[in-house]
């Protein structure tokens, strides 16, 4: 995962915790690895080698939604995508796009 997104953005133990919960704090997590993607290619890149090793991912945006969907379990990666390169956003189709 490194090779990909570069050490410092991927997080691991102690560091992983604010991930792995929820903003109401009662899901909670136990990811491998919190995988920080830049931009698109690093997100194709990190799910590629994750499906290469079979190892789950659970995306994460925001982290707030109600049910726990954000809160993975000890199988798998973690992915937060957090950017500021949003180049559109389509209110039509509810589709985002960043660079």
């Amino acid at each position: 995962m490194a090779r990909v997104v570069g050490p410092g953005f991927v997080i691991t133990g102690d560091e992983a915790r604010p991930y792995a919960i929820d903003w109401r704090k009662r899901w909670e997590g136990r990811p491998l690895a919190v995988v920080r993607p830049e931009n698109t290619r690093e997100v194709a890149e990190v799910v590629k080698l994750c499906a290469e090793t079979r190892t789950a991912v659970v995306p994460q945006g925001g982290n707030t939604g109600l049910v726990g969907g954000a809160a993975p379990d000890a199988s798998g990666t973690q992915t937060a995508q957090i950017t500021d390169q949003i180049v559109t956003f389509n209110l039509d189709t509810e589709q985002v796009a960043q660079r």
